[in-house]
């Protein structure tokens, strides 16, 4: 076993660090120049998408893809919060691409449950102290949640924005 050098929460926080930057570099050279251009509705739609396959997360309920230890109280919330968010963006999507009058609400209840979501399980992950316990589930964390909350974020701006070309 390795024992010099980062310890396993070292190596975890600096592979989301890197992550969230990189997400953050992919927004900043090339998703906000583009959906500054188009119209708010395209722009939302392009902004869900990630959203879409939040149900990634229910990963962490099949056997063997984690440590039998993780707590059921975390892979469970994950889970099914990460499905629910799935569908409401999928119905937020739809509904901006068909022109529901809704539509912005949707985006606004898919986005805000999502978020809240991810927050509610990084705090509920880190209390639990899970990271050493996700064996195959760690890139949800570390490569999929980083993705995940860019994505709500430049939604938050595009639905703030005044501008709505």
């Amino acid at each position: 076993m390795y024992t010099q050098g980062m310890n396993t929460f070292q190596i975890f926080a600096t592979q989301v660090a890197i992550s969230t930057l990189a997400w953050g570099l992919v927004a900043w050279a090339f998703v906000i120049p583009l959906v500054k251009k188009w119209r708010c509705e395209d722009a939302l739609a392009l902004l869900l998408v990630p959203q879409l396959f939040r149900h990634i997360g229910m990963t962490l309920l099949a056997p063997g893809i984690t440590a039998a230890a993780l707590p059921p109280e975390f892979t469970q919330s994950v889970a099914y919060g990460d499905l629910v968010t799935a569908v409401l963006a999928a119905l937020a999507f739809v509904s901006l691409k068909l022109k529901w009058t809704t539509a912005r609400r949707l985006v606004w209840v898919a986005s805000i449950f999502g978020f809240g979501d991810l927050i509610h399980n990084v705090y509920l992950g880190m209390s639990l102290e899970v990271a050493p316990l996700l064996h195959a589930g760690w890139v949800i964390p570390t490569f999929v949640v980083p993705l995940m909350t860019w994505s709500h974020l430049l939604t938050f701006w595009r639905l703030l924005s005044k501008s709505r070309n």
